[in-house]
């Protein structure tokens, strides 16, 4: 459900003249990752889910967990004519601090806290495209 979510609220970066060309989830990222995007399709971005972290119950003869969910966006961004790179910085820049404003202190349901930006790395140079995954976290409580 917080993928789904996270899915629709991104889809508000994703036109001719935003940020993003399209948002797909975890499965579509399965099959970009052997065939990566067009150029018209790009930059691109996927939401994975990542892990959950469930911490002891707090209640005697309850259960109430709080359980932090953290999930993923991975970004594609083509380096296509730019030797230097300093092009694609730049754009990858802003590409990342679009998302993250975008996510951060967002709810994903009533039921969740605020997203907060977990970091990032660069996860792969291939085919012509820098791969980074933004990470964020969120979280909610189980209860019996």
């Amino acid at each position: 459900m917080i993928l789904f979510s996270c899915l629709d609220r991104l889809s508000d970066l994703v036109g001719q003249d935003k940020p993003l060309r399209q948002v797909q989830g975890a499965i579509e990222f399965a099959a970009a990752s052997a065939a990566p995007p067009a150029r018209h399709l790009r930059p691109a971005a996927w939401v994975i889910p990542i892990s959950d972290r469930a911490e002891g119950n707090s209640l005697v003869g309850k259960v109430r967990q709080r359980v932090t969910y953290r999930f993923g966006v991975v970004l594609a961004h083509g380096i296509e004519n730019d030797r230097a790179g300093g092009r694609t910085t730049l754009e990858m820049e802003a590409l990342e601090k679009a998302v993250i404003g975008h996510l951060l202190g967002w709810q994903p349901n009533e039921d969740m806290e605020e997203v907060l930006y977990a970091g990032a790395r660069t996860v792969a140079f291939q085919a012509g495209l820098v791969w980074r995954l933004l990470e964020f976290t969120t979280a909610s409580y189980v209860y019996k």
